[in-house]
This record gives structure tokens, sequence and C-alpha cells, in this order.
């Protein structure tokens, strides 16, 4: 599988490419032949110089896709498994999700089209996903000196947890989520900025604070609403 940092950066360029497809101007489609030269890719760059004119430039980049389609599909697997990569590809991939919303597909052939379909697909179950951004607060291993309830959790084990339907529970009319993994109890709090953090949790704290799911995470706990309620 290509770096991260390759994914990324055909990522990148394929934004570029689609931005080339809906803006006649020629200027997004000369940064991503520039962005392939300094890749040493010739043939790419060659490719970007020809959509530079008007139409055949359109139908050339079209032999990019099953390229693209592969780096997109391998950036999300990485994705759905390493926080870190997550948080630095979601905006990558947000704004080439806008790129694909201005691409007339039904004017495309239709293996093109299909590619197209694919990478969509792809795009939408990755942003879908909640994000996690580690909070020094209270991340294992954070920063001295900075106190709160440490997690015993990793960044990506907490991304995966805060992802996982059977585990993590959405409270009715708040914002908080609630989890259990491993006889443990986690809340997950917004953190304004489109993600999460999480911090360890009580039964007690559940109890009194999360009481509509309070009945879910005794069940995950194998314990009764009385137990869970007097758990520290």
């Amino acid at each position: 599988m290509p770096s991260p940092r390759d994914l990324i950066l055909d990522i990148v360029q394929f934004s570029l490419d689609l931005a080339g497809i809906v803006d006649p101007t020629g200027a997004t489609d000369a940064a991503s032949g520039l962005m392939s030269l300094a890749r040493g890719r010739w043939l790419d760059a060659a490719i970007s110089g020809v959509s530079m004119l008007p139409y055949i430039g359109d139908i050339a980049k079209l032999g990019k896709l099953p390229r693209y389609a592969k780096s997109i599909a391998d950036a999300v697997a990485l994705a759905v498994k390493d926080c870190r990569f997550a948080n630095e590809l979601r905006p990558a991939l947000q704004r080439l999700k806008d790129a694909l919303d201005k691409v007339p597909l039904h004017s495309l052939p239709a293996s093109a089209q299909a590619h197209i379909r694919r990478i969509k697909s792809d795009l939408d179950a990755f942003l879908k996903r909640r994000m996690y951004h580690p909070n020094p607060k209270h991340e294992l291993g954070g920063a001295r000196g900075v106190k709160g309830t440490r997690l015993d959790l990793t960044a990506d084990e907490a991304y995966e947890l805060l992802n996982d339907s059977r585990r993590c529970l959405e409270v009715p009319g708040r914002k908080q989520l609630v989890a259990v993994s491993k006889g443990k109890i986690y809340v997950f709090q917004p953190d304004g900025v489109g993600g999460f953090h999480a911090y360890p949790s009580s039964g007690k704290e559940i109890a009194a604070r999360y009481n509509t799911v309070a009945p879910k995470v005794a069940e995950m706990l194998k314990v009764d609403i009385k137990r869970l309620s007097r758990m520290e």
C-alpha cells in the first residue's frame, strides 16, 4: 500500500483534476500538472497539460480514475484504523466530495461513471464516521502537568469505539455519547470543532446524567440498574 503522504497527495490531485472539469480557466489543471511533476509522474503531468485544452482534456483526464479509485479505497481503509490519519484525511476528502458533486456524471462514459460511483460510495462511508480528537487532559500518555482523568485507551482504540454502534450509544436529546468497552464506561464529549474527545465515566454518573441509556449500559455490563448507580 502507498504511504499515507502519497495517498493524501493523490486525493488532493484528484480534487484538482475534478475542479478542472468544472472550471474552464485551466488554473486548477495547471496546479495539478505541477504537483505531478513534483512527484515525478511524467505521464500524469502530460495528461494534466492536455487537460488545459477544452473538451479534449476532460476525456484524457478520465484515464486517471482507476488509480484514483484505488488510492481513495486504500486511504479510507487506513483511516478506519488510524485516528491521526483520519483527521488529516477528512478535509481533503470533503473537498473531493464537493468537487464530485459538480461533475455531470450522466455525460461521462459508462466505465467512468462506475469508477466515480465507487469513489462516492467510499467517500460517503468515510465522511459519516465520527472524528476523534485527542485531548491532552485525558489522553493516555498526555501532556505532563495537565490535570484530568486519564483514559486507558489509545487514540486509535477510542476512535474505533466511537464508531462502533454496538458499544457506543447515542443519548436522546444530548450531544454526548456513552460507550462501554471491556467492562468500563466512557463518555464522548463533542469538542465544538466537529469531533469528540473522551473521558472515563462511572455507573453513578451514567445513572444520574444519562439515565435514558442507563438500562442499556447496565445490560452491556451485565448488572442491574441499582448496582450500576452505585458503581464509582
